[in-house]
Order: structure tokens, then sequence, then C-alpha cells
């Protein structure tokens, strides 16, 4: 098998936990090919994951064991790491955390085949919102143009099934306060709450819908529903 990670020039020049990393991550290839289906899908993820690691140098520090069984991860839910926002590994406590992004989730919830569309939406204060109950429920927001500095107020899930009906989920600063204090990264401001905050308290909205049971459950939601934010245990992830 070809190199996929890099050429010897480019390891020659890679400090020594880089290098420990990416042969890591190369040994579990076989596993890549048996979780992705085919040599060209593993190879192609594993430039993904070089690529990745590329761009996050930290994570050259955290345990390489931890660092490939995150990406394996990644792989076994069927998303992928990169600029899309799918998937995140974030160096903590000489571990990589795995984590699914809000769109990740998204695109976990269409696997049902019963999703027609799905989505998370910020409210901001100014924006008209409201909820309504009874035999008709009802969300209306307005949307409106806000500066970088405005204040979120609320936050939804919502999705429109192929069924017909609508389900949503509606959270508020308790709400997502909550989740972060419950995430080991966000109590510490690091990872998404830090980086990428809007973004989390998406994705804490669209958790809160598939945790109430409105929408379909396929195995890989559930399971990042489970392990979302957990460090895989360490092991040998070669075959």
């Amino acid at each position: 098998m070809t190199d996929t990670l890099t050429s010897a020039l480019e390891r020659s020049a890679m400090p020594r936990e880089a290098k420990n990393v990416l042969d890591v991550v190369q040994r579990a290839h076989p596993r890549l090919v048996k979780l992705l289906g085919s040599e060209q899908a593993a190879e192609r993820f594993v430039v993904e994951t070089r690529s990745y690691l590329y761009a996050n140098p930290k994570l050259y520090g955290a345990d390489p064991n931890s660092v490939a069984s995150g990406a394996l991860w990644c792989a076994q839910l069927g998303l992928t790491l990169g600029p899309l926002g799918l998937f995140y590994l974030v160096p903590f406590k000489g571990l990589a955390v795995p984590i699914v992004g809000y769109k990740g989730y998204c695109q976990l919830a269409y696997r049902s085949g019963q999703v027609k569309d799905i989505s998370a939406k910020l409210v901001y204060e100014g924006e008209p919102f409201a909820e309504y109950g009874g035999s008709t429920p009802k969300l209306v927001h307005e949307i409106r143009e806000h500066g970088d500095d405005a204040t979120i107020a609320h936050a939804y899930a919502v999705a429109r099934l192929k069924t017909g009906g609508t389900v949503w989920s509606v959270i508020g600063e308790r709400e997502w306060e909550r989740a972060r204090k419950a995430s080991a990264l966000g109590a510490k401001n690091q990872g998404l709450w830090a980086e990428h905050r809007p973004e989390a308290i998406r994705k804490t909205a669209i958790r809160r819908l598939a945790e109430s049971g409105s929408l379909p459950l396929v195995p890989a939601l559930g399971d990042a529903l489970d392990h979302d934010e957990t460090p895989a245990e360490l092991e040998d992830v070669s075959e």
C-alpha cells in the first residue's frame, strides 16, 4: 500500500508527536476499509483526516490512539472531518474529544428517510418570535437583520416529516447553558462553545428535538446522542 498520509520528505520535517499520530491513523487503514466499504473510500477519508490534523496541529499533542479512535468513530457515523462542520476533534487533557457538529446531526437525521428537511435557527433580541400550543400548535419567527454583536434570545430546531407533520423544539439561555456546563469542554469554555458558540447553541436545539422522541431515530443518530463529546477508550486501533 502506498503511504496515503504524506511523503517521506514531508514526514522528515514533522515533529515527533505529529509522526506518532499519523502513524496510528495510518495503521487504522484496514478498519477504515471495513467501515467505509472500499479501499478508495478509506484512502479518501485518511487524506481528509490528514488535512484536518494539519489545520489543527494541537491534536498532535493528544494521545495518538485517542485521535485515531475519534477519526474511526467519525467514519463509523458516516461523517467527515473538515470544513463542512459535520464532525470535530478537539484536544482536551491529553485526549482528542470527538464532537458531532450541528450539521452532522442534521445529516444523521436525514438517514431515517422520513425527514423532508431539518434545520436549527437562532432568534435574536428584537425579532418577533412566538410559540403557540393547543389543538393547532404553531411556531412564528420573523427574521430581521442584526449586527454581529446581537444577543441570542432563543434557538429552535424544526423538522418537516415526509408524513406531512412538522415537529420542533425551542430552547432558551437556561437550556443551552445547562448543556454547556454538562460538557467537559463547554464548562471550561473550550471547543465549540468557545470557537463556534452559535453552532453549539443550534446543536443543542437539534439534540433536544431528537431526545424528545419527535424525530425518527436511526442507529447512527442514537449513537451520536449517546457518545458525543466522549473520548473513546484508548485502544490499539490497528488490525
